[in-house]
């Protein structure tokens, strides 16, 4: 999984198809605590701990700490974070092995916190931690094995090699880790195989612009910055398949940018830009037709046609065939929740936060999920579970505000408390509509026709139209802004098929307009043929069907 929009930063239209991804974290902003009633919740459950325990007495639990670099000009931050993560890629392929992924351990660095409240906060028994220095072309490369409760030393080793043996340095260090786990460990190192590469100079440049994706800023220059780090990859190693990969939704993102009518770029841009994306993509088909990367790829593709069930056999296949990763699990992910499957969805994500339970991502996407599956308690515990954390919290205020206006009755009270939130996003464009819902945040009659207004004249900058007619129960006004957002002719990703299924408060899903949407995007012939419905729709009859 990998980004194919812009951060919530750039003052976009909101909607889940461009904030629900991995990458759409930004710059964090101040909240105060809101706790909304529950008297709209019609179904309830408990939340999951998000660093739960072991499943078997057979698990041992790791998190990789990042690397500290001891180098002389302090130059090498982007090679302790690769290097950890590449441990963390090759520790994943043991099964009796729970790992932690990075973008959580990440939290820690400049950090100098207890090893005991680190091991509590993530989950784990153990830690893995290190130090790189780099002279000139040497390596020297010191790693330790800790006991998370107590800090007590179980392993260290020291490793002194030259640069180029940097591949062979990181499975040796897997090897040995493992070893001392008492867990077995048969992989090899980030090569051709798994779409990796052998070229130092080529690796370098992977491993520089993963630090910067790992940063989730999203300016112009920044996209362009980490564009131009893959574009020289590949010039060092043609055959980089996870380089050309993640160069094509790179330059995607980038053109997506350059559209932006902030922007004033223009489309010859985004038409060049986009044009070599496709290029980046058929180079990944072309060197690794059978890969991973290059399935995910058609996935996506045959999602975008309409043939869902061939979509998701791909996705699984990616999800089946290695261990279980971010990586791996979203485009499977992506592709059920478009055709109505939240309840997997959410089980799923949840395996995705007990890697990553310190990070904002996939907690932003569960509460999207939960919503959908009109599960609000367990929407609003994510949401105070994160509030703390790092990265941008615009969309989880956001999700909440929907989830304070659509109370029955009104608390006035909460919405506005909720509504204080959005603060600073209301003067972007995608906000700009919250402006306008002020003056009549306590007057639910006059609310609801402000938003029935706001929707009839179809202003192109009031795209989250759909979300809030939603919430205040206005269901003809939702389905008519949403239909417009799915419409636009140039929109042809399938996850804008996310939109319908996050509107589940008013009765929009029972709209004969709304059941149109879902014949023509193909679901109900995907429901048809595989028996496999919606978690909220049903066959009727041998044409017919309901959702609720």
């Amino acid at each position: 999984m990998r980004p194919f929009a812009v951060g919530e930063d750039a003052a976009v239209p909101i909607n889940r198809q461009r904030f629900f991804r991995a990458v759409l974290a930004a710059a964090g902003i101040a909240a105060i605590a809101v706790v909304v009633g529950i008297s709209v919740f019609d179904r309830q459950g408990s939340t999951r701990d998000a660093v739960a325990t072991a499943a078997t007495n057979a698990e041992v639990s790791l998190a990789v700490l990042p690397f500290a670099d001891l180098s002389a000009a302090r130059d090498q931050e982007y090679l302790c974070e690769g290097m950890a993560d590449e441990i963390i890629n090759q520790l994943a392929q043991i099964p009796a092995l729970r790992l932690v992924g990075l973008r959580s351990t990440l939290t820690f660095k400049g950090r100098n916190e207890d090893l005991r409240a680190i091991g509590e906060k993530l989950g784990v028994e153990h830690l893995l931690d290190g130090t790189i220095r780099k002279d000139g072309n040497r390596l020297r490369i010191a790693a330790q094995l800790l006991r998370a409760r107590d800090g007590t030393p179980l392993w260290s080793k020291v490793y002194d090699r030259e640069q180029r043996d940097v591949f062979k340095v990181q499975e040796e260090i897997a090897r040995d880790v493992a070893q001392a786990l008492s867990v077995k460990l048969d992989v090899g190192p980030m090569n051709r195989a798994q779409g990796g590469t052998t070229n130092v100079d080529a690796y370098d440049r992977y491993l520089r612009w993963r630090q910067l994706f790992l940063a989730e800023r999203h300016t112009l220059e920044d996209f362009r910055q980490r564009a131009q780090l893959l574009r020289e990859a590949v010039q060092f190693d043609p055959r980089f398949v996870l380089a050309w990969g993640e160069l094509a939704n790179e330059l995607d993102s980038l053109a997506f940018y350059v559209e932006l009518p902030d922007q004033q770029l223009g489309g010859s841009q985004a038409a060049t830009l986009r044009s070599d994306a496709t290029r980046a993509r058929t180079m990944v088909m072309d060197l690794a037709p059978d890969s991973w990367i290059a399935l995910r790829i058609r996935s996506e593709q045959l999602a975008n046609e309409g043939r869902w069930a061939e979509s998701i056999a791909i996705a699984r296949q990616i999800l089946d065939s290695g261990p279980f990763t971010l990586e791996r699990a979203y485009p499977y992910i992506d592709v059920i929740f478009a055709v109505g499957h939240f309840d997997e969805t959410v089980e799923l994500v949840q395996r995705v936060i007990r890697i990553e339970p310190l990070v904002m991502f996939p907690s932003r996407d569960q509460q999207w999920n939960l919503t959908a599956a009109r599960r609000y308690r367990e929407a609003e515990a994510e949401y105070q579970r994160t509030r703390e954390f790092e990265g941008s919290h615009t969309m989880p205020n956001y999700i909440s505000f929907l989830r304070a206006l659509a109370l029955d009755p009104p608390d006035h009270a909460a919405v506005r408390a909720a509504y204080e939130l959005q603060l600073p996003e209301r003067s972007s464009r995608g906000f700009a509509l919250l402006n306008e819902l002020e003056p009549v945040l306590d007057d639910r009659a006059a609310l609801r026709a402000v938003v029935r207004k706001l929707v009839e004249e179809r202003r192109p900058d009031y795209e989250m139209a759909y979300g809030i007619a939603d919430a205040v129960n206005e269901p003809e006004a939702a389905l008519t802004a949403l239909r417009a957002s799915l419409n636009q002719s140039d929109n042809v990703d399938f996850r804008k098929y996310w939109e319908p299924w996050i509107q589940p408060y008013s009765n929009i899903r029972t709209l004969p307009g709304f059941k149109a949407m879902l014949r023509d995007a193909g679901i109900v012939d995907y429901w048809r043929t595989t028996g496999n419905w919606g978690d909220f729709c049903k066959p009727v009859g041998a044409d017919d069907f309901e959702c609720r």
